[in-house]
């Protein structure tokens, strides 16, 4: 049981980078395009 709860948290955390990195380049990308204008 102890073993699968850590696959729950680290699955989690995977989804949680994942969209923090996908913010960050979703970011660049809103700067860049003001940076434009």
């Amino acid at each position: 049981k102890k073993k699968k709860k850590k696959l729950l948290y680290s699955t989690l955390y995977v989804l949680k980078s994942r969209n923090y990195i996908f913010l960050l380049l979703y970011g660049i990308k809103i700067t860049n395009f003001f940076l434009l204008i």
